[in-house]
């Protein structure tokens, strides 16, 4: 017996199998491809072959069963725009490879123009994932799905899950203080060569953000002879090395400015993307003719709000 295989390349000969209440060690094919087989026996004599019977037989194809949604979980308020979808991987009872298709749209939308519509995702051990290759909208609903293609046919779509990214202003300080040690009347140091080392603030939110500068509530600056604002008790905007074009440079204080009692802008349209999201705040000290002794402290607030 010999059977050719749906796609006419494969071919398996010489199977024993029973006919006719004749067995000849009888043997079993599973048809692991979908499609139509083509099968011949023929009886063979010490001389001569005959073709003696031929026919043919189809087999279905099982599409793979539906996938097991993990991240984000339904509901999920994210923080990063760039989202990266994760789900387990499905099975097949053909034992036919599998990719994968996304969907994300807008919950009203109803997958009719989804923005993410990607096919053939390769697979992966134990779960796949899926980033998406531009930035989502902040404040905006979305619906995901993903379903399984085993070449032949797609599985059911998975349920679908809704996740937000809601706009959100973080800021952080990797460097959050800095000392002058000790400095005697009249003399004045700053931090533009790194002794001592400039504050250093990071946007770790998701929009682009104005940032304030203040001294702390009831503080009058760091000398006593002269209360801020004062030009003894200066600040300036820089750039951290490598994360240049992280702010509004125009817009920003690059100049060396008194430090104010309230709210005043400092950095403008500081950038939330991982390669350009930090700036650096200088600080610029002079001590008075006039100043007594002693330890001097000053605590400095920063406080953002969405760019306009």
């Amino acid at each position: 017996m010999s059977i050719v295989f749906p796609n006419g390349t494969a071919v398996v000969d010489n199977i024993n199998v029973t006919f006719d209440g004749i067995t000849w060690n009888s043997s079993t094919i599973k048809a692991d491809i979908a499609g139509t087989y083509i099968w011949n026996i023929t009886a063979r004599d010490t001389t001569n072959l005959i073709d003696f019977e031929s026919g043919s037989f189809s087999t279905g194809n099982n599409a793979p069963l539906p996938v097991d949604l993990h991240l984000p979980e339904n509901g999920a308020e994210l923080v990063n725009k760039t989202v990266t979808f994760e789900w387990s991987n499905t099975t097949d009872a053909d034992g036919d490879a599998i990719t994968y298709f996304i969907q994300v749209d807008e919950v009203s939308s109803d997958f009719q123009s989804p923005i993410i519509n990607v096919t053939n995702i390769a697979e992966t051990a134990n779960t796949t994932k899926y980033t998406s290759t531009f930035e989502l909208d902040v404040d905006t609903n979305y619906t995901w799905r993903v379903t399984g293609f085993d070449g032949t046919d797609y599985g059911n779509w998975s349920e679908n899950r809704t996740f937000i990214i809601p706009s959100q202003v973080i800021l952080s300080l990797p460097v959050s203080s800095t000392d002058f040690g000790n400095l005697n009347v009249g003399e004045k140091d700053n931090t533009t060569d790194d002794s001592p080392v400039p504050l250093l603030i990071r946007n770790d939110g998701n929009v682009l953000t104005e940032v304030n500068i203040s001294l702390g509530e009831g503080s009058t600056g760091l000398w006593t002879s002269k209360p801020s604002p004062t030009d003894y008790f200066r600040y300036k905007i820089d750039n951290k090395t490598g994360e240049e074009d992280s702010f509004n440079w125009s817009a920003s204080q690059i100049d060396w400015n008194q430090i104010p009692l309230s709210n005043e802008t400092s950095i403008s349209q500081l950038n939330y993307s991982e390669s350009n999201d930090e700036a650096e705040i200088d600080f610029l000290v002079e001590v008075p003719l006039d100043e007594p002794s002693g330890d001097k402290i000053a605590y400095i607030v920063f406080t953002g709000w969405i760019s306009g």
